[in-house]
């Protein structure tokens, strides 16, 4: 015959008599859920990729610029520079092939001339034709791309710049005023290292080519 001290010992001890534990009243219910979802919460992973032997850990997402204006090393904003001056040259020049390789060939753009968006090369070259021929209207002089501020997104850069249409002088009206032209041009580094013009965004801000002293 087993002692009752034994056997209630014994009982406490078997997982079908083992009493159920009650919560804390003085905890109240929501304490007491939130208490027992942490004790059964699995550990979390660590999700950051492993480090390699001997170095440090490596980072688990690449680092990009931060905020809106990262700005850019200097080699690179002379490169998206040199995209744009070399446009210009080409355009000066007639060089319409130099041109199209300063352009994504599915680049849109926002020709200061056409009202709607222009969609790669075809809508462009369908403009170029539309376009007065040579010795019709105003007479341009010179192009001068100016005031240019760069940022660099990794493969993808922001510039902004003016532009500066200067014409040769009437000789029945005279001198004729500039045109101002504000422009915004996305650039992205294709697999080449090159830089393109993916979006160009043409804003005149004060029209030329008419007698100076006319608003």
């Amino acid at each position: 015959m087993v002692p009752r001290r034994a056997a209630e010992e014994h009982a406490w001890q078997t997982p079908s008599k083992r009493p159920t534990q009650e919560p804390n009243r003085r905890l109240g219910a929501t304490t007491w859920v939130c208490r027992l979802a942490a004790r059964r919460r699995p550990a979390r992973r660590d999700l950051s990729p492993p480090s390699a032997p001997g170095g440090p850990a490596m980072a688990a997402f690449p680092s990009f610029p931060v905020g809106a204006r990262p700005g850019a090393a200097p080699e690179t904003a002379a490169a998206v520079w040199q995209v744009i001056t070399t446009m210009y040259e080409a355009y000066s020049a007639g060089d319409r092939a130099r041109i199209d390789a300063c352009l994504d060939p599915e680049a849109t753009v926002w020709d200061s001339g056409t009202a709607g968006l222009l969609f790669g090369k075809p809508d462009l070259d369908r403009v170029r034709e539309e376009r007065p021929a040579v010795g019709e209207g105003p007479v341009e002089s010179g192009l001068e791309p100016y005031g240019q501020v760069v940022d660099v997104f990794g493969a993808i850069a922001v510039l902004r710049f003016w532009l500066r249409v200067d014409f040769a002088p009437d000789p029945s009206v005279g001198e004729l005023r500039p045109e101002l032209v504000r422009n915004t041009a996305v650039l992205q580094q294709g697999v080449d290292a090159k830089w393109r013009i993916v979006h160009l965004h043409e804003d005149v801000q004060q029209p030329g080519g008419v007698p100076v002293g006319n608003h």
